[in-house]
């Protein structure tokens, strides 16, 4: 093999290295952006956690609560309410 015939290898090798780089690339970002978005997800749940538990321990905010259901569904039935919550918005998103 020559010189030349040796440098053509390389080059070839080099190519397919730079390739399963960008493909291992472009996977961990997916996986990060996945990563982030049910982080975000256990967010929002824990916060729904916290107001589910203040409401059932305030008579008061049950109350409130309550109202702000009854309204809300119905608004729902007429398709008169936006998509607010966050996996309404990320099911929009994929």
């Amino acid at each position: 093999m020559t010189i030349s015939e040796l440098g053509s290898l390389g080059e070839v090798i080099g190519a397919l290295g730079l390739i399963v780089t960008l493909v291992f690339l472009a996977m961990e970002m997916r996986l990060k952006r996945q990563s982030e978005d049910n982080r975000d997800l256990e967010q929002v749940q824990i916060r729904v956690q916290e107001l589910n538990l203040a409401v059932a321990t305030s008579p008061s905010l049950c109350a409130v609560m309550a109202k702000w259901n009854k309204w809300n569904h119905s608004r729902k039935k007429k398709g008169l309410l936006l998509y607010s919550t966050f996996m309404e918005t990320r099911s929009i998103w994929k």
